[in-house]
C-alpha cells in the first residue's frame, strides 16, 4: 500500500512539473508574440509618419496639416506605456527603455513645435532602437537584419534632408556592407532567396541617388526601397 502511495506521489509531482513548464512556455510564447506585434505596429506607424511626410501627403496648399501629423504620431505615443511594460520583461536596460520613451515623447514635441526635420530625426532614432530591442528576445535574425538595413536607409534619407552629404554617403555605404553581410548568412539566403536581387537593385538605386545629392530623387528611391523591401 505504501509503495502504491509513493508511486502516486511521484507521478503527481512529475505531472505538476510538466504542467508548470507548459504554463511558463505558454506565457513566454504569448508575451513574445505580443511584443513582436507591438514592434511591428510601431515600425508601421513610424514609416506612416515619415513616408507621408516624404510624399507630401500631409500638405495642403503647400502647408503641412500638423493636426493630421499629430493624429498619426499619437498612434505611437498611445501605446507607449504598454510597450515599455512588455519590453521590461526582457534584458533591456532601463537606460534603453528611457531612451525609447524619450524618443517617442520627442516626436510629440517636434510635432507640437512644427519642426519638420526634428520630427524625422526623432522618428529615425526611434526606429533604430527597434531591431536592437528585438535582438534581446527574438531568434528571428533575418527580421532583425532587414530592420537594421531599413534603419540605415532611413538614416541616409534624414542626412539628405539635413544636407549632410558626407554622412548620407557614409550611411548608404554602411547599408551596402550590411546587405553583403546578409548575403553571407545561409539562413537569410534561404528565406529571402527570391528577393535578394530586388533588395540589391533597390539599395543600389538609393546609393546612386545619394551620389547626385538631389533630394527629390533620393526621396523617390527611398520610398521605393522602404515600400518594397
Amino acid at each position: 500500500m505504501k509503495t502504491k502511495i509513493y508511486i502516486l506521489i511521484i507521478i503527481l509531482a512529475f505531472t505538476i512539473v510538466i504542467l508548470t513548464g507548459c504554463s511558463i512556455n505558454s506565457e513566454t510564447s504569448t508575451l513574445e508574440d505580443k511584443t513582436n506585434a507591438e514592434v511591428e505596429y510601431i515600425e508601421d506607424k513610424v514609416f506612416v509618419v515619415v513616408n507621408k511626410y516624404v510624399k507630401k501627403e500631409y500638405e495642403s496648399d503647400n502647408k503641412i496639416n500638423w493636426k493630421e501629423v499629430d493624429t498619426d504620431v499619437k498612434r505611437i505615443s498611445d501605446v507607449l506605456d504598454t510597450v515599455i511594460l512588455d519590453f521590461s520583461e526582457y534584458e533591456i536596460s532601463n537606460d534603453d527603455l528611457t531612451s525609447f520613451k524619450n524618443s517617442v515623447n520627442n516626436i510629440d514635441i517636434m510635432v507640437s513645435n512644427q519642426d519638420e526635420i526634428g520630427m524625422i530625426v526623432e522618428c529615425d532614432y526611434l526606429y533604430s532602437l527597434l531591431p536592437n530591442f528585438l535582438d534581446k528576445y527574438s531568434n528571428n535574425q533575418n527580421k532583425i537584419s532587414i530592420m537594421r538595413l531599413k534603419s540605415l536607409v532611413l538614416s541616409c534619407l534624414v542626412f539628405a534632408y539635413m544636407e549632410d552629404w558626407d554622412s548620407a554617403k557614409n550611411t548608404i555605404n554602411l547599408a551596402e556592407s550590411k546587405y553583403n553581410e546578409m548575403m553571407n548568412d545561409t539562413n537569410f539566403m534561404k528565406e529571402y532567396s527570391n528577393d535578394l536581387n530586388k533588395i540589391f537593385i533597390l539599395l543600389e538605386e538609393v546609393k546612386s541617388a545619394v551620389q547626385t545629392e538631389e533630394i527629390e530623387l533620393i526621396k523617390n528611391k527611398y520610398i521605393n526601397f522602404i515600400e518594397k523591401v
